[in-house]
């Protein structure tokens, strides 16, 4: 008998955000490390860009998968990624720490269901 083996991915729009707190890649940075459980999930690498005049990118591999992150301070937006195969509610306490971290107006999450199917030897 087969299961499916789930990872839990996410993408979140968030609109109207303050082009200070955007544009600035430390700022950027704090928000994605302190944003995840250190007992859970291992950082393998980070990297982050800050774009001239505006705009940062940032990504953390991570032992559990990855979360990439876009801004676009000229348009308040912010574009996230998040691809975990650590449990749903350690997935969701990660979204909710960022997304309460980054003032915005508007947010829109999107689920995507994703997995393999694993063999049941019972």
């Amino acid at each position: 008998m087969s299961e499916l083996h789930q990872g839990y991915h996410y993408l979140i729009d968030l609109y109207g955000c303050e082009y200070s707190q955007i544009n600035n890649k430390k700022n950027i940075e704090t928000i994605l490390l302190s944003s995840i459980n250190k007992k859970e999930v291992k950082v393998l690498h980070k990297f982050f860009y800050k774009f001239k005049p505006h705009g940062v990118t940032g990504f953390l591999l991570l032992s559990a998968s990855h979360i990439s992150i876009h801004t676009w301070p000229e348009k308040e937006y912010v574009a996230v990624d998040i691809f975990t195969c650590i449990s749903k509610e350690e997935t969701e306490k990660i979204i909710k720490n960022i997304t309460e971290k980054i003032n915005h107006k508007d947010i829109n999450t999107a689920p995507y269901k994703r997995g393999f199917l694993t063999e049941n030897h019972e």
